[in-house]
């Protein structure tokens, strides 16, 4: 009977790891160094040589993007922002508990640093 249970345990621990892995290094997840997001993404870290950046926890993030959501991934929406002319992968969301703490669905389409109402 423990046997089952220690097998039934590492079986439920593994596959945790397996989808928290998966989801690492994606658009929006949290980081300290470009290494920590997935190819092609950079990292905006919580405080850079200038002061806090107000990305708690850092957030890996794609520039140059178009509206073709390939680029973006899964969970990823094309942001353009003409005032500066830039572009960038964000998270996707619909509603605040999509985004991770410290973060709130801006427009009902991305997830940006903010406290939840």
């Amino acid at each position: 009977m423990v046997d089952r249970i220690i097998k039934l345990t590492v079986a439920m621990v593994l596959s945790l790891f397996a989808v928290s892995a998966s989801a690492q290094g994606q658009v929006g997840s949290p980081c300290t160094t470009d290494a920590n997001c997935e190819a092609g993404s950079v990292c905006t870290p919580e405080s850079d040589e200038n002061g806090a950046t107000g990305f708690v926890g850092g957030y890996c993030m794609k520039f140059d993007c178009t509206f073709e959501q390939t680029m973006c991934g899964e969970g990823g929406t094309c942001v353009i922002d003409n005032s500066m002319n830039v572009s960038m992968c964000l998270a996707s969301c619909r509603i605040d508990t999509d985004c991770r703490a410290g973060y709130r669905c801006q427009g009902g389409t991305v997830c940006l640093p903010g406290n939840r109402s």
